[in-house]
């Protein structure tokens, strides 16, 4: 659907490893019984390509937990931060996977 490489991260805008990047759900699958409410959408809605992205691995384990939140601008995707403290643990976790802090998205 979207084209890009399965190594591309879609919010950093880079390609990593194949083992660094991970197909995320924007809207859980777990949240199936909500979709039809919350965006009037069927609940199979959240099996589609559209909602999803491929993102680097510790920015979609940010993501899964509610630590950031990003949004597309412009057509660039930019994060934000939910909870500063948690930071400190994404950035340590990015550090670890190899990722450049100069490539990262842009922040709102």
């Amino acid at each position: 659907f979207y084209k890009v490489p399965e190594n591309h991260c879609m919010l950093l805008n880079i390609d990593l490893p194949q083992p660094d990047v991970i197909a995320s759900h924007l809207f859980k699958s777990q949240w199936q019984d909500l979709c039809e409410a919350l965006l009037d959408l069927p609940g199979t809605a959240v099996q589609e390509p559209q909602n999803a992205l491929l993102l680097f691995s510790p920015l979609e384990w940010a993501f899964d937990r509610g630590f950031i939140s990003f949004f597309l601008q412009n057509g660039e995707f930019r994060y934000h931060l939910l909870n500063p403290e948690d930071a400190l643990k994404a950035r340590f976790s990015m550090e670890v996977h190899g990722c450049q802090g100069d490539k990262e998205a842009k922040t709102d």
